[in-house]
C-alpha cells in the first residue's frame, strides 16, 4: 500500500491549497470554494443590475400604445424593442 502524504499551502488570506504528494494540486478546501462564489456571484449581480436596460415611463406608455392601435402585431414591436413578448403582458 502506498502511503499518500497531503502539504496544505498557504495561498494568502488564509487560502489553503492541497497539494499531493508528487506536487499535483488537490483543490481548494470547501470554505475556500464558497468564499469565491458567492464573491463571483456577487460581481454576476453587481453586473446585471447595471446592464438592465430602464425603460421611462414615455417609452412604455409609447409601447403599449403602438400595442393597442393593433397596426402591428404585438411579436413585431417587441422584436423591434428588444423585449420579449411576455414583457409587454405584464
Amino acid at each position: 500500500m502506498v502511503k499518500r502524504e497531503f502539504q496544505e499551502v498557504s495561498r494568502g488570506e488564509g487560502n489553503l491549497l492541497k497539494i499531493g504528494g508528487f506536487g499535483s494540486i488537490i483543490g481548494f478546501n470547501s470554505q475556500e470554494r464558497s468564499q469565491k462564489m458567492a464573491k463571483s456571484k456577487d460581481v454576476i449581480t453587481q453586473i446585471r443590475k447595471a446592464t438592465r436596460r430602464k425603460f421611462s415611463a414615455e417609452d412604455k406608455i409609447r409601447i403599449v400604445l403602438e400595442g393597442l392601435r393593433g397596426q402591428q402585431s404585438i411579436s413585431e414591436i417587441c422584436r423591434r424593442e428588444g423585449i420579449a413578448a411576455s414583457i409587454y403582458y405584464k
